[in-house]
């Protein structure tokens, strides 16, 4: 396979990975992972956003044969946080 940085163009072909995501979370917990109306969308905002922050770490993986087939990915974020730590900000893996 292929990995690549994301773009802003790859986000229409994650999401029906992101949907499985969704659905093995209401698996594991139903109460907690009681998403909000629209939360594909939402979710799309903003991974299209962190496709162009320089503060997120997004990829792609693709079929080595067949280019462009989408086969996995990932997207972790720096994080701010909160002001009783000394360290400022951290790395967040959201997805893989």
């Amino acid at each position: 396979m292929n990995i690549r940085p994301a773009t802003s163009n790859d986000v229409s072909d994650i999401l029906p990975m992101v949907g499985s995501i969704y659905a093995l979370h209401q698996k594991w917990d139903k109460a907690k992972y009681n998403f909000k109306p629209n939360h594909q969308e939402h979710y799309c905002q903003w991974l299209t956003a962190q496709a162009n922050n320089e503060c997120s770490v997004f990829l792609f993986a693709e079929d080595k044969v067949e280019s462009k087939k989408l086969v996995g990915f990932a997207i972790a974020t720096v994080e701010r946080e909160i002001p009783i730590y000394r360290l400022q900000e951290f790395a967040f893996i959201h997805d893989l």
